[in-house]
């Protein structure tokens, strides 16, 4: 009888360790920190600290609201905080011309404009060419309130391991405050009203950097891609009037 419950209790211990096995040693591990980790790694992002001095941020925000279709494209060029290039990509439709002069083929054309933000002034091209001050509102001054994710979770964060070609990533599917998502739609002056907590993924690099965040609430999709860090160098600005 003894020898028979020794056997019950083993097989059971078995079977944890398989199920165990299925859940945790195929593909990547699950593990779960405090919050604290991602709170530093927004203080490296805002550059909070000397381990990030520079990134590039490409920015998109996708989705229809009312009938009315979004495709923000805007990239960040960031110096120390102190030096941000914005180019801002959006898409025309030429004329197609009418009947038989109609151009069905006609493609839409990327144009770009660039804004320069320096000690919090905004700078924006004349018909000159030179950069003057901006005192029309710009919809891309705040280029950390992307991070907010970072300090605004709604609950408790597990993440996963997840390998992209030859780099480890630490990605976390967390639960957004819907007011920190609604300040990045107010801050590009999109009108939209978020109902919800928000659903976010993030993902850090292996120096605890952030590599991307997605917010996705039911309508729009805000992606924010984090690339070359501490490798943009001092840039020299174009000449600045009206200052």
């Amino acid at each position: 009888m003894k020898e028979k419950t020794i056997l019950i209790v083993l097989g059971v211990l078995l079977l944890i360790g398989i199920g165990y096995w299925f859940l945790i040693g195929r593909g990547d591990r699950v593990e779960t920190v405090s919050v604290s980790e991602l709170k530093a790694a927004y203080e490296k992002m805002h550059m909070e600290t000397d381990e990030v001095e520079s990134y590039i941020l490409e920015l998109r925000i996708l989705g229809t609201v009312d009938e009315e279709r979004f495709n923000e494209r805007v990239r960040f060029r960031n110096y120390m905080n102190e030096k941000i290039e914005v180019t801002v990509r959006y898409e025309t439709t030429p004329e197609r011309g009418q009947g038989r002069d109609r151009d069905r083929d006609a493609e839409e054309v990327i144009n770009e404009e660039i804004y320069y933000l320096v000690d919090d002034v905004v700078y924006a091209e004349n018909e000159e060419g030179e950069y003057e001050k901006k005192l029309t509102p710009f919809r891309y001054r705040d280029v950390n309130i992307y991070l907010t994710a970072l300090v605004n979770l709604k609950e408790s964060v597990d993440y996963e391991i997840e390998t992209m070609g030859a780099d480890e990533f630490y990605l976390y599917d967390v639960l957004v405050a819907k007011e920190a998502v609604q300040d990045i739609l107010d801050s590009v002056l999109i009108d939209y009203e978020i109902k919800e907590d928000v659903e976010t993924t993030i993902y850090l690099d292996d120096e605890g950097r952030v590599y991307r965040i997605v917010y996705e609430t039911e309508d729009l999709k805000i992606y924010a891609f984090y690339a070359a860090i501490n490798k943009i160098p001092d840039f020299t600005l174009p000449l600045m009037l009206g200052e």
